[in-house]
């Protein structure tokens, strides 16, 4: 996967051709839910045995030529997306949520599910009037992961305009 040098490097293009394209933006960020109590319970080699095979679910599931994944640090990893529709990048979404927990790698730690789940915070940028800073729509992808936490975890939710 692309690293956060390479993230920060390119994403601020990538926006703005999204949306003088007149195409919807998507910054998805997600984590691993529970996931120092992964490390604590099966070791930090499972752990990154964890963060190998979430690579592969997100390569696999955001693989057209517009969608770009990183991973951003840790247990976070950020992805590009080009749309047309919001429903599209909700589609793309709960689809690496459900793959994600399909694998089916025990965590006893991560109550109800007790297997690995991921939980998923989306920014939208639908128009050329939107803030298109990098800052600032990571920390909104930021506050809708923190949405998902607090909801239960293993969920997806957009940034929510107040």
């Amino acid at each position: 996967l692309f690293n956060r040098r390479h993230f920060n490097d390119i994403a601020p293009s990538i926006i703005e051709n999204t949306v003088r394209k007149n195409d919807i933006f998507a910054f998805v960020l997600l984590d691993v839910d529970n996931f120092k109590k992964y490390n604590d319970t099966y070791g930090h080699q499972e752990g990154d045995n964890v963060l190998v095979n979430i690579s592969k679910v997100l390569k696999d599931n955001f693989k057209r030529s517009n969608d770009l994944v990183f991973r951003l640090g840790g247990e976070e990893f950020g992805v590009l997306i080009s749309a047309k529709t919001k429903e599209d990048v909700l589609i793309l979404t709960q689809e690496a949520r459900k793959n994600i927990e399909a694998l089916g790698i025990e965590h006893i730690q991560n109550p109800p599910y007790n297997v690995l789940t991921a939980s998923f915070g989306i920014m939208l940028i639908e128009d050329e009037t939107q803030n298109i800073q990098l800052d600032s729509i990571y920390k909104r992808a930021d506050d809708a992961l923190y949405v998902a936490k607090e909801n239960g975890r293993n969920r997806v939710e957009f940034f929510k305009k107040i």
